[in-house]
């Protein structure tokens, strides 16, 4: 026997209404002095009810197979309405949690979202200088796993500075930063830097690796920390061993 809770759900369109069909409308439509306050809650419990108060238990006996069948479609259509639900809520919290072009093939094969050794910040003025770092950094034998915003951010993405930091908290070791005069004219980067101080703060790890690149003046807040010095010459083993290091800590 079906369960007493399952709605009968017919299709009131169709021309070739069986007597069951008619009965479950006729149900709806009026107003059923077994439930007069719910009006829509035509349940097949509720038929039942109702043919044992006229005393037609014969008609229940001989609908069963077809109540039975429809319970099963209605079961059916509701597990395909909640998984379809689920789908569309996992790809809406997939494109919220995408930040970086990497993301969302991660996200489309369904493994984790990657992490990185370094996020490397540097000014738009310096792109040269940090392709140079990034892939020096990326190749062997050091092979770290980077991250850039003007090469893997995705375009278009609302509020770039609150994701950058969210990336940086969750997902990023370090914050390399290289010091260039055009670095500390921004305020974008210095916005980050001071976000990633507190992070050291809050978790107290190091987070910051500062690569002085021309003569320049040292901010206070970063005139704290070891610096290493780059310059065109910087292509001995010594520069790149040391910062190399500093990302595996």
């Amino acid at each position: 026997m079906p369960p007493s809770d399952i709605p009968i759900d017919v299709d009131t369109s169709s021309s070739n209404q069986t007597p069951l069909d008619a009965l479950s409308v006729e149900t709806r439509n009026h107003d059923c002095p077994l439930d007069r306050e719910k009006k829509e809650t035509a349940t097949v419990g509720k038929l039942q009810e109702f043919l044992g108060i006229i005393d037609r238990w014969d008609v229940f006996e001989d609908i069963q197979e077809n109540l039975a069948r429809d319970t099963a479609k209605y079961k059916e259509k509701l597990e395909n309405l909640e998984q379809a639900a689920a789908l569309e809520q996992n790809k809406r919290a997939s494109s919220e949690n995408a930040l970086t072009i990497g993301d969302v093939e991660c996200l489309q094969n369904g493994v984790p979202l990657p992490k990185y050794h370094a996020l490397v910040l540097y000014a738009k003025e310096d792109n040269e200088l940090g392709k140079k770092i990034i892939i020096n950094l990326e190749s062997a034998p050091h092979s770290f796993k980077l991250f850039c915003r003007y090469r893997d951010m995705l375009p278009g993405m609302l509020f770039e500075l609150n994701q950058l930091s969210r990336l940086m908290e969750t997902r990023c070791n370090k914050l390399i930063i290289l010091l260039t005069n055009e670095f500390l004219r921004s305020p974008e980067n210095i916005f980050l830097v001071n976000y990633t101080q507190k992070l050291q703060t809050q978790y107290d790890f190091r987070k910051i690796v500062p690569i002085v690149c021309s003569e320049m003046k040292i901010p206070s807040a970063l005139d704290i920390y070891t610096h290493l010095k780059y310059n065109h010459e910087s292509t001995n083993l010594n520069f790149w061993e040391r910062l190399a290091s500093s990302l595996k800590l």
